[in-house]
């Protein structure tokens, strides 16, 4: 039975990223028609019943979530998975284990609020030390980091709004 098991999640895999690579095609060339066709694709894989008890569990419980799985379809800059998000929330999780936690709510917040930030610089290019610096000389030579995030999500907007028009 474990064998047969395998084989069946192995060919359910094989479809499933078969279906992850044309979601990655249709974000670079969108269009209504394919945007038609995955959802159908969708349909397809996600009804699929295996006789696996475990993987048709896992196949039902995402089957639900097609609305939220398929807002690449309407709005293709969205990206097709969460590693980004992830790893950032990984960050504070793991300085938090390294130093053994705060000792109060108040140093907790600190820190979370320090690594927010250091990892927001990091992630617009930004130097921390440079930012943290500028900001404690009170030179305001650099952008506030809230500029940077709303310039960058200008930037986003004007790119797809260009995406969608030609």
């Amino acid at each position: 039975m474990a064998t047969r098991h395998a084989e069946l999640l192995e060919s359910f895999i094989t479809r499933y990223w078969d279906y992850y690579r044309c979601l990655q095609s249709y974000r670079t060339v969108p269009s209504e028609q394919q945007a038609a066709s995955l959802r159908l694709e969708f349909d397809e894989l996600f009804s699929t019943r295996t006789g696996y008890t475990a993987l048709d569990d896992r196949i039902a419980k995402t089957e639900v979530k097609k609305d939220e799985l398929l807002t690449v379809l309407s709005v293709p800059s969205v990206p097709l998975h969460n590693n980004g998000s992830e790893l950032q929330a990984r960050v504070s999780a793991r300085r938090r284990d390294v130093s053994l936690h705060s000792r109060s709510v108040r140093g907790a917040r600190a820190m979370d609020i320090f690594t927010t930030l250091v990892q927001t610089a990091k992630l617009h290019g930004i130097s921390a030390y440079a930012y943290f610096r500028d900001r404690i000389s009170r030179r305001f030579e650099l952008p506030s980091l809230a500029t940077v995030i709303r310039n960058a999500g200008l930037a986003t907007v004007n790119e797809t709004a260009i995406g969608h028009a030609v």
